[in-house]
């Protein structure tokens, strides 16, 4: 916008404040009607912008109270699924439990590999000379590979799903316990921090109560489990 334009607009801002004060004290029939019409226009268009602006409820407390400093900390998961005693039991059972059915798969994986090859043998010695025993022989073991694979891709679901639900509990336990624990001592956030996935680029150690978490976690663990054995011994 030009200074002239700028001097134009308030050159005429001043002349209506000047035509209101004669208006207020002298009548409005001293005014011409053309010189009227530009005052009504003016306070038109302040009405209309006036209405545009936000009424303000000062009754509504829906925003919070940021007079006094937030009290945060963090939680490094990496820490807490290496040193949760918990954690460390159900990877070793999911271990062992791969184990084993690596193990039981890799047999049966090997039983067909011996069928398989006993089949070519049988043919490449021409001790099948039948077409018909040729094409059932092969059915079965094409529908014996097809079983396999099902049964490999099944295998690998299991463990998947299972790792993924003892991950669930250890993170459902683990917000469970923050919540405690902030409430308690009093923290407006406690925030999760890893390595893997580095939301948080940098975390004052000050801030850090990863081992005071692994430690109540520990501690709730060991009570779970002396429960559990004492229930046995009853």
């Amino acid at each position: 916008m030009s200074n002239k334009t700028l001097i134009g607009i308030n050159v005429g801002l001043i002349i209506a404040v000047i035509i209101l004060f004669v208006l207020h004290f002298m009548g409005r029939h001293s005014i011409p009607e053309e010189v009227e019409s530009d005052v009504v226009d003016i306070v038109q268009v302040e009405d209309t912008v006036e209405s545009y602006l936000p009424e303000i409820n000062t009754s509504e407390k829906t925003l919070p109270d940021f007079k006094r400093g937030l009290r945060i900390a963090f939680v490094n998961s990496d820490s807490v699924n290496n040193q949760y005693k918990y954690y460390e039991d159900v990877k070793e059972k999911l271990t062992a439990e791969t184990q084993r059915a690596q193990a039981s798969f890799q047999g049966k994986a090997n039983a067909f590999q011996k069928k398989y090859n006993d089949f070519m043998k049988e043919i490449n010695s021409n001790m099948i000379t039948s077409q018909a025993e040729m094409d059932r022989r092969s059915g079965e073991l094409g529908a014996e590979e097809q079983s396999l694979a099902r049964k490999e891709q099944e295998l690998s679901m299991k463990l998947q799903n299972s790792q993924i639900e003892a991950q669930t509990i250890v993170t459902k336990e683990t917000s469970e316990y923050l919540n405690k624990i902030g409430s308690e001592l009093g923290y407006d956030y406690v925030i999760s921090y890893s390595e893997a996935v580095p939301v948080v680029l940098y975390a004052n150690k000050e801030l850090d109560i990863t081992e005071y978490v692994i430690n109540k976690l520990n501690e709730a663990y060991s009570a779970k489990l002396n429960e559990a054995n004492a229930a046995k011994t009853e």
